[in-house]
């Protein structure tokens, strides 16, 4: 009877151990087949929400690109990428053939951290990055990245980081600046107030905008209002100001009152139309040369609430300029400085390079972990098996 148990019991642990296997080898192969990767392209803080197309343009072999057919005119070769002119030419030529065309792709924005990140992409391909039809304040050269590529090991990356180059869109040279003036009725400056700044940008493909984002058309075209910055806070002196902005529209919304007083968040739309600047003069923004906007904004008081507003020395300084979000020559008091890798270039490649050696650990490697400990589990519970059987069989040797 017990030896009965003994070789059921074996059975079922061989069985056992048959499926952990067979499991583990099929987590291995599903691994090396469904391999995936993910594109990391960094541009800048300053662009969060600019969106960019990733567009699948051919297959990448063994060093070898075979293009889809809607992309065979483009006639792009491997060896098209040892030489800088030829380079830039293809790269100049496919972003083209995919705006007249009107080829869309999947579509990545900006994060906060000037990121955008393409996941869960296809191997053995050759990827086109361009920026969407569209008027925005910078233009991103393209970028065309084969998937994977080789660390300087021969290892395979499946995960890759590259910088996207950005220029200053020739439309947005000339630049204008506004300040606004927050008092309360007695024409007293109120500190604290918080505003929203947006601009109204022109579209031809509404793909990627924003679903809550406030669309209209009217005789340029349809447009769209985009967020640039949450936050502009009135100083001490009762004003925020904003310089550096491109020819266009643009609009303040008030979101927080100060203390005591009356929201009022009725849209202060606003075109700039002239060069100018601001400076500080008198611990005052005031307007350095051109025809600076100038927007007067008052805020009521709640019923039965007064407010006591401090008096401002006329040495005081504003609490220190807004940051300008665009990137342009500004007022050397006021500027921020354009960060350098935003500086002109028009085209970028990433082919047959290797990316930093540190390889990030993908879904893929933790399933293969995965298996490889199933092989050693099944091992390990055979190896007790047999040992817990050898030991039973010497036991009834000895007895017999």
């Amino acid at each position: 009877m017990i030896r009965f148990k003994a070789k059921k019991f074996l059975a079922w642990m061989t069985v056992l151990c048959l499926i952990l296997g067979c499991a583990a080898v099929s987590a291995l192969t599903a691994g090396a087949v469904e391999k995936r990767g993910s594109i990391e392209v960094q541009i800048h803080a300053d662009y969060e929400g600019l969106p960019l197309y990733l567009i699948d343009i051919g297959d990448y072999n063994n060093g070898e690109i075979q293009l889809h057919d809607r992309f065979k005119s483009l006639d792009i070769k491997s060896q098209d990428f040892t030489d800088n002119k030829v380079t830039s030419a293809k790269l100049a030529q496919a972003e083209a053939f995919v705006k007249e065309n009107d080829i869309e792709g999947t579509i990545g924005r900006v994060d906060i951290n000037g990121n955008v990140t393409f996941r869960d992409l296809q191997m053995n391909k050759l990827y086109l990055i361009v920026q969407p039809i569209g008027k925005d304040i910078v233009n991103v050269g393209p970028i065309m990245i084969p998937m994977p590529q080789t660390d300087n090991e021969g290892n395979a990356v499946y995960d890759l980081k590259c910088e996207g180059k950005a220029r200053q869109n020739s439309e947005f040279e000339n630049r204008g600046a506004v300040i606004l003036n927050k008092t309360d009725n007695l024409d007293k400056p109120l500190e604290g107030a918080v505003f929203s700044f947006w601009q109204k940008i022109y579209y031809t493909d509404g793909t990627g905008i924003p679903d809550n984002a406030e669309k209209g058309i009217d005789t340029e075209g349809n447009y769209y209002w985009k967020l640039f910055k949450k936050e502009f806070v009135t100083n001490e002196n009762g004003q925020v100001y904003v310089d550096g902005l491109a020819f266009g529209s643009y609009r303040f919304i008030e979101e927080q009152a100060p203390d005591g007083f009356k929201l009022d968040n009725t849209p202060l739309d606003f075109d700039i139309s002239e060069e100018a600047a601001v400076k500080v003069e008198n611990g005052m923004y005031v307007a350095e040369r051109g025809k600076v906007v100038t927007l007067d904004v008052v805020n009521e008081l709640l019923t039965e609430y007064s407010v006591e507003t401090p008096s401002i020395p006329a040495s005081s300084k504003p609490s220190g300029p807004e940051e300008s979000f665009v990137m342009a020559e500004s007022v050397e008091q006021t500027s921020f400085p354009t960060p350098s890798k935003v500086e002109s270039t028009t085209s970028k490649v990433v082919l047959f390079t290797s990316p930093d050696k540190t390889v990030e650990i993908t879904g893929d490697d933790i399933v293969k972990y995965i298996a490889i400990g199933g092989i050693v589990m099944a091992s390990l519970v055979l190896v007790i098996i047999l040992i817990v059987v050898g030991g039973k069989n010497k036991k009834k040797d000895k007895k017999k």
